[in-house]
């Protein structure tokens, strides 16, 4: 039996970032409906920061291929998959999750870093005290 997902709860939206080269393209991504005015909310609050995200495009220009995306170093959120152990939906299945700069934030679980090209990046000092890595996401933690 086929398994499938609903779309319609998902609105795209556009919203302005900072590239590594300092330009304002204008990106989009894909986020549950319920969920799009906090997203663009901290969107704003990383723009006005001066966060760089690498590069912000639907999944579809990956043909939804997750890791193709995450291998691009993609922003990316609503994308009809399975968890990486494959026993359930992703909540990126529902829009409700945000992969940002997959590259210098990769899925860690044990030894297992995704994407591949992450891996550098999997056990970088996140506290708020640490030295910066452009697109790393820090722990607001104390």
């Amino acid at each position: 039996m086929r398994q499938t997902v609903s779309c319609s709860p998902h609105t795209a939206y556009w919203c302005a970032r900072w590239s590594r080269d300092r330009r304002r393209p204008r990106p989009s991504t894909t986020v549950r409906r319920s969920q799009a005015r906090a997203v663009v909310g901290t969107f704003r609050r990383l723009y006005g920061a001066r966060f760089t995200i690498e590069r912000m495009r639907l999944v579809d220009d990956y043909r939804g291929d997750d890791g193709l995306s995450m291998s691009a170093n993609n922003t990316s959120a609503y994308n009809c998959r399975r968890t990486i152990s494959g026993d359930r939906w992703s909540e990126h299945s529902y829009g409700r999750a945000i992969d940002v700069n997959s590259i210098q934030n990769p899925y860690v679980s044990g030894s297992f870093v995704a994407p591949e090209e992450g891996r550098p990046y999997a056990r970088i000092d996140r506290s708020s005290d640490a030295p910066y890595v452009v697109g790393a996401i820090r722990s607001t933690r104390r």
